[in-house]
């Protein structure tokens, strides 16, 4: 049985600021949520056992593109989006977490045409770590590639 009343926007449980933090050197800030039962690794790996039907699977997928919608209107870059950082609940709402790598755009870099767009997008380009094809490639994505 779904609550009545869903929400998209986690519940902000606490927010603490490390003891030895001041101004000028705030390097971490914890955030404390409402705890959810699971990611979606864990639910992959159970296979079939899961009993998962179409309607799950549709569900999954409508929440996290809704999620990553809101990350993108936001100016948000996660990158580190994987199984594992997207957790899960009973009725398939969906959290995605650990934004250790994640950076914002400003303004200028959402249009193609913007000065600082292609410079942003190199430099993220630059930067060690797991990227989208997409973003090492020159070239635009179709479906004959």
């Amino acid at each position: 049985m779904m609550p009545s009343k869903m929400s998209f926007f986690p519940k902000l449980i606490d927010l603490i600021v490390p003891l030895d933090a001041t101004a000028g050197n705030l390097n971490s800030v914890f955030i404390v949520m409402d705890h959810i039962d699971t990611d979606l690794s864990k639910i992959l790996k159970l296979g079939a056992s899961c009993k998962l039907d179409k309607s799950h699977v549709r569900n999954i997928c409508y929440n996290l593109l809704c999620a990553l919608n809101y990350l993108s209107s936001a100016n948000v870059v996660h990158r580190d989006i994987k199984p594992a950082n997207i957790l899960m609940n009973k009725y398939c709402q969906i959290r995605i977490c650990d934004f250790g790598l994640a950076r914002t755009l400003p303004k200028s870099a959402t249009t193609l045409e913007g000065k600082n767009s292609r410079m942003i997008r190199a430099n993220i380009q630059k930067q060690r770590g797991p990227l989208a094809p997409e973003s090492l490639i020159k070239t635009k994505i179709t479906k004959e590639l």
